[in-house]
């Protein structure tokens, strides 16, 4: 099955400080061996960079936006039928931030129904279900 990560995945996989760290990294580790299908959009790289350039560590960010590319087969683009997409869930959702309807509209428009978030904000949109690292790694592993 295919899932969208969201760009936490990474970042939280990358930073062994955080609580997160564990089961990100584990959701990255199931996509290496085969177990899921990852997928993210254009839209998660612009986000490392922007996080790397915002706290001054574009060279971590650098790693991860590398570390993603590798890894990951798919990476769903942002052009027409995505923005027609996302000028709908803006429209339907206009209390949610911008970024987080761009990734909706990837996943939306590419038939990926489960994204893998922290991100609690997308549980409001109904076109799609969140999933958490937690429940993937029970499902997977259950």
């Amino acid at each position: 099955m295919n899932y969208y990560l969201d760009t936490n995945i990474f970042l939280y996989a990358a930073d062994p400080q955080s609580e997160f760290h564990a089961v990100a990294a584990k959701v990255l580790e199931f996509v290496v061996e085969g177990k899921i299908t990852g997928v993210t959009s254009t839209e998660t790289f612009q986000e490392i960079i922007y996080v790397g350039q915002r706290g001054k560590r574009l060279k971590e960010a650098l790693h991860i936006f590398d570390q993603a590319f590798t890894l990951l087969d798919v990476v769903l683009p942002i052009a027409h039928a995505e923005l027609a997409r996302f000028r709908v869930l803006a429209e339907s959702y206009p209390m949610l931030e911008g970024r987080d309807l761009l990734h909706a509209a990837a996943a939306i428009s590419a038939g990926v129904m489960q994204l893998i978030s922290y991100d609690t904000d997308f549980d409001r949109i109904k076109e799609i279900q969140r999933v958490t690292p937690e429940v993937l790694i029970a499902v997977v592993e259950g």
